[in-house]
């Protein structure tokens, strides 16, 4: 992501099928390593790893994950907001997924995103995509999407400082409140009452 221009790059997605949760760990570490990049900020995934599972000893996907240095926050799942986010950064410009290059490149996003389509028809939301479609690749991009819009400034404050124009100063209050203050324990303004 590169906030000075509002762009998205998508550089490289993990598209496993029947892989066990230690293989899922294993290739995501591989993954990160194999890219070269700075190590991810925010890691983000489906709501439901985070649901407690009795066969895991009560724990859930991304406690586990966490356990094994994987972490993985839970997604914002606002559906609407999402696609809507990714419609206006696709019309933008400003949605760059990198084509297929051995480590880097979403080729099954390039080859799912195009292909949703929109829910239709009567009582359906048509800012919402169709149900049972291969979306897996697209709910991750509107997953990190929503987090990088959601997550908070990291960055030192920087405080605002406005530039007061003298022109502009109420000269005739400021005169009427230091002559008060000069001879006069408490403060006196005609219509106004005094102050302490």
């Amino acid at each position: 992501y590169y906030p000075k221009s509002n762009v998205i790059d998508v550089v490289s997605e993990l598209y496993l099928k029947e892989a066990t949760l230690d293989g899922v760990v294993h290739y995501i570490k591989e993954r990160e390593e194999a890219l070269k990049l700075r190590s991810p900020v925010m890691s983000v995934g489906s709501p439901e790893m985070n649901n407690r599972q009795a066969a895991s000893k009560n724990q859930s996907i991304a406690t586990i994950m966490a356990a094994q240095g994987v972490t993985v926050d839970r997604a914002n799942v606002d559906r609407m907001a999402g696609w809507a986010r990714i419609i206006d950064l696709s019309t933008k410009g400003a949605l760059r997924v990198w084509p297929h290059d051995g480590t880097h490149g979403a080729p099954n996003l390039l080859r799912t995103l195009p292909k949703l389509q929109r829910n239709s028809g009567p009582g359906k939301d048509p800012n919402d995509i169709r149900p049972r479609q291969e979306d897996h690749a697209a709910d991750a991009l509107r997953y990190g999407v929503m987090a990088i819009y959601d997550r908070p400034i990291t960055g030192p404050m920087v405080p605002i400082v406005t530039q007061l124009d003298p022109t502009k100063f109420d000269v005739q209050f400021d005169k009427m409140v230091e002559s008060t203050q000069k001879g006069q324990k408490h403060g006196y303004f005609p219509d106004l009452g005094y102050w302490s």
